[in-house]
């Protein structure tokens, strides 16, 4: 069954009456969190880089909210586990050889369908979709985000359950897939023009997917206004994520999201690039893009405004 990046809770219902996603069973379901505390670099590197075990018995909230409910033969993944703080980047990436050992301790196998949901942020999909799209970084494409979540998962009156399933570890291999992502290297780089991404804006798609408030300085922007001259960057356009959720938690229907795409100034035909703060919630939208219109290639800057800050932020300047 050919499943896209979004799929509702009555696919994840027969799913789990056909078979589940037990080991083998071709389908792995992850109950996917993180949380937005700042971490020091330099600590993260002598005592948690790439220690998955150590990191995955670790009391966090995310985990205890795991324990308490989940939907049945779910694991845990974390995305502060599967991502580390870079010197600039909130969410820095493994490479991938370290990075499919946490997939593999996970019991995800090479030929899985990887199937994501969370609670809470941004209908439940916030930290799923920012994995959905780090697990396509490394090669894996076979994956999709539950729509509306957790949440939406108990209004449909599905089975909850606090047992963890054991799991046989897996033998996913990673394969990085850079098109996924731009860097701020990239963003900066000159053209033969002596022109970089910024100097022409106006001929990308390039989003802002934070919350209008955010975007317009109307609210904390959770960035230093002592480096900032503004709440973002010239000639983004503003996209909120939290627009495309209608009032039960769900994202609206496609014609609606198409709509609103084209109000936020979205041109089928120019490249694509979003962000956000961190990096995350920026992987929502470019996955809607992507079931929305299939023969486009969106791409996420991973560092958001919190690397613009550090190391550019001039940047941010309206």
């Amino acid at each position: 069954m050919k499943l896209k990046n979004f799929i509702s809770t009555s696919v994840v219902a027969d799913l789990l009456k056909k078979g589940g996603f037990k080991n083998g069973s071709g389908y792995r379901l992850l109950d996917c969190g993180g949380d937005f505390q700042p971490q020091n670099h330099q600590d993260f590197m002598k005592t948690k880089y790439g220690r998955f075990e150590k990191m995955m018995n670790m009391n966090t909230k995310q985990y205890c909210d795991y324990l308490e409910k989940h939907i049945p033969q779910a694991v845990h993944m974390d995305l502060n586990i599967a991502t580390y703080p870079g010197v600039y980047e909130p969410y820095a990436m493994y490479p991938p050889e370290i990075f499919q050992k946490y997939a593999c301790l996970l019991g995800i196998n090479r030929l899985d369908h990887i199937v994501l949901y969370g609670r809470q942020h941004i209908g439940g999909m916030m930290f799923p979709c920012r994995i959905s799209w780090l697990f396509k970084y490394y090669g894996h494409e076979a994956v999709s985000v539950v729509d509306g979540g957790l949440t939406a998962w108990e209004k449909d009156d599905g089975e909850i359950t606090g047992e963890v399933p054991k799991v046989t570890p897996g033998n996913w291999t990673a394969k990085l897939c850079p098109d996924y992502i731009v860097t701020y290297e990239q963003l900066i780089e000159k053209d033969s023009n002596a022109l970089n991404i910024f100097d022409k804006i106006d001929q990308i798609n390039f989003f802002d997917t934070r919350p209008r408030d955010q975007f317009e300085g109307k609210a904390d922007t959770t960035l230093d206004p002592k480096k900032m001259r503004g709440s973002h960057v010239p000639g983004t356009k503003c996209a909120p994520v939290v627009e495309m959720i209608n009032e039960e938690g769900r994202l609206k229907d496609p014609e609606k999201l198409k709509s609103w795409l084209q109000k936020c100034g979205f041109k089928q035909e120019l490249p694509i690039i979003s962000q956000c703060s961190r990096g995350v919630q920026a992987c929502l939208l470019n996955l809607v893009i992507e079931d929305l219109f299939p023969s486009v290639c969106p791409r996420v800057y991973h560092g958001s405004c919190f690397e613009l800050q550090a190391r550019d932020p001039k940047r941010i300047s309206e």
